[in-house]
């Protein structure tokens, strides 16, 4: 186990830069508590290593805390942390009770694996200066797949003719987790976001309005599933096909509005006119059926 055992006498530098807040310190570095000149020392951390694995947060995400020595507490006042060196200095920040955070999300030129060096500094019952680092590495490598569709191609089917009905569900998942946490669903296409909507949290789809299936029987569009973690960039996409299902809403139109006919008084009984009517429904709801009302 290492730790610094530090008093007043001379500057405390720390791979050339100075430490802020710190007055000048003769640092004695101990391994162990064998060192006799570390039999006094109060240790400050009952831990000095630790390894976080990140799935998924955002930032402001608790990494993990600094683990104080139960015993120690009530010896030492003034308690401060604070991150010496890490390979992305503006990533990670360290609070007033030793909680490791995320400051921001991450970008591309972040590196997956992160070595911080922490320090923790207070002073003793007799009012010596204790300074003791810890080593923390995060592996952010868990949060950097995309998000997996439980289907690359989802199919669904709406009655046409009236808004706000629900088409279906799409799902998206953590590749590690296999939850849905901290996902968002998005519609692809700007032009078909004027005929579907899709809740975001929950992946449902929604007509926006009335289709019309005698103007168009199937839509076809791309969803996108966003997975918020580090730098919420990581997409996927899924192929969403919609078949409009016909209802009887068109009324049949014959083919000519008037007919005229001659009749000679001495005419035999035979096919005296064809009447041709056409509707735009399909199936059942396209079948014209003819009635007398001339004495309705």
């Amino acid at each position: 186990m290492t730790f610094l055992r530090a008093r007043p006498e001379h500057v405390f530098n720390n791979g050339g830069r100075f430490l802020d807040d710190f007055e000048s310190y003769c640092v004695t570095y101990c391994v162990g508590n064998t060192n006799e000149a570390c039999l006094d020392s109060e240790l400050l951390l009952s831990q000095h290593s630790y390894e976080a694995n990140i799935t998924h947060h955002t930032p402001s995400y608790a990494v993990m805390q600094l683990a104080l020595q139960t015993p120690s507490v009530h010896n030492i006042s003034n308690v401060s942390f604070a991150v010496l060196t890490c390979n992305s200095s503006d990533l990670f920040a360290v609070d007033h009770l030793g909680i490791l955070r995320t400051v921001r999300n991450l970008v591309e030129d972040d590196a997956t694996y992160h070595i911080l060096e922490i320090s923790v500094s207070a002073k003793d019952s007799t009012g010596s200066q204790l300074v003791e680092l810890a080593l923390v590495t995060v592996d952010l490598s868990g949060c950097l797949d995309p998000p997996l569709f439980e289907d690359p191609f989802f199919t669904f089917s709406v009655d046409e003719g009236e808004s706000g009905l629900t088409v279906g569900f799409i799902k998206a998942v953590n590749r590690h987790t296999g939850l849905s946490e901290n996902i968002s669903c998005y519609l692809k296409n700007e032009q078909i976001k004027y005929l579907f909507e899709v809740n975001q949290t929950s992946g449902e789809i929604k007509t926006a309005r009335a289709l019309d299936r005698e103007t168009a029987d199937f839509h076809l569009f791309i969803v996108e599933a966003n997975l918020h973690f580090l730098n919420g960039s990581y997409k996927s996409l899924a192929e969403v096909r919609v078949t409009v299902e016909d209802i009887n809403d068109n009324p049949p139109v014959l083919a000519k509005e008037e007919y005229t006919m001659s009749l000679s008084l001495h005419a035999k009984p035979s096919l005296l006119l064809h009447l041709n009517a056409s509707d735009k429904d399909i199936g059942q709801n396209a079948e014209v059926a003819f009635e007398d009302n001339r004495w309705k």
